[in-house]
């Protein structure tokens, strides 16, 4: 465990689950290697988040992780995810590799739940009362990371679609690559107001299409 008091909202050092129920129709754990398949689940957190169906196979060992048809919602959120994973894949040299696939629709509410109440009470009046819908597509390992067929879109607000590679992902010196990009611009002025911009205006139905490229530093 980690010492210290729990920050407001999630806080990923500090999980506190209470409620929660599981069925499981097979569970191995051979060594480093452990292999679930959860049927259903659901759970509370401790922040107020609700896990009200869960279920998806998870297999691990000591080289890898594996999620498949990893899916949960809440009463008003889902996550769906699939996630093939080598955990040298994470680190700089980049030797493993990873393909990850989420799609997931986010609900105001359980946005708010997740940042704590009193950051809430300040973004509750900007932020649309509509879900943030995200799907990414990312393979590849930290030292070369393909983005591909990614969109995040927050309806009536804005719509971004995203492709390219990004190589040493993790180092500020020698970060480089390509990211072509896709945007459409509805009402925007509550998110600019959020991130205090309010001495800029950016007319709504304005698209922009381009390419952003990084060069390393060295």
């Amino acid at each position: 465990l980690i010492p210290g008091k729990p920050k407001q909202g999630l806080d990923y050092t500090h999980l506190q689950l209470d409620s929660l129920n599981l069925s499981v129709d097979s569970i191995v754990n051979q060594g480093s290697y452990f292999e679930m398949n959860l049927l259903k689940g659901s759970f509370k957190e401790r922040c107020g988040l609700k896990a009200e169906a869960l279920k998806g196979k998870v297999l691990m060992d000591s080289a890898s992780i594996h999620l498949h048809q990893f899916a949960l919602k809440t009463p008003f959120s889902r996550v769906d995810l699939d996630a093939d994973v080598d955990w040298a894949s994470l680190d700089t040299k980049g030797s493993g590799l990873m393909n990850v696939a989420l799609d997931a629709s986010f609900d105001k509410k359980d946005l708010l739940t997740a940042i704590g109440d009193n950051l809430a009470k300040e973004i509750n009046p900007l932020y649309p009362d509509v879900p943030l819908v995200a799907k990414v597509h990312i393979d590849g390992n930290m030292r070369e990371t393909h983005v591909r067929d990614t969109q995040i879109q927050l309806e009536g607000v804005l719509n971004v679609q995203a492709d390219g590679s990004v190589y040493q992902a993790l180092d500020d010196d020698k970060r480089a690559g390509t990211i072509k990009m896709n945007a459409l611009v509805g009402n925007v002025n509550p998110v600019m107001k959020l991130l205090n911009l309010n001495d800029y205006t950016i007319p709504r139905g304005t698209a922009a299409a381009g390419t952003i490229r990084m060069t390393d530093k060295r």
